[in-house]
């Protein structure tokens, strides 16, 4: 069984290899959504031979340093600021009394 540790919710991808990387995830995304640090435990992160990118197995004692971002703000481009400020409006815009 894994164990992420860090802001791990629901709704979190692990990026444990070149992702971490701000500078890469702008030229992918053309920004860089919010992120912060985790460990994945019981894995262990290693090399393939002639890839430039790493990969991840089970591994029963290891840990992988990486970080997590919820993917429902990656795909969809909203930061978590966004969002909150997205859910204020939409309270304010189902209130009673509200005029439209």
């Amino acid at each position: 069984m894994s164990i992420l540790s860090g802001k791990a919710a629901g709704h979190d991808l692990f990026v444990y290899g070149s992702l971490q990387d701000p500078q890469v995830v702008n030229v992918l995304l053309n920004r860089v959504p919010d992120h912060s640090s985790a460990v994945l435990s019981c894995f262990h992160r290693f090399k393939i031979k002639n890839r430039l990118y790493p990969t991840i197995l089970p591994d029963g004692n290891g840990q992988v340093t990486g970080k997590c971002v919820d993917w429902f703000c990656l795909i969809l481009g909203f930061s978590f600021k966004d969002l909150r400020s997205l859910n204020k409006v939409v309270v304010l815009a189902g209130a009673k009394g509200h005029n439209r």
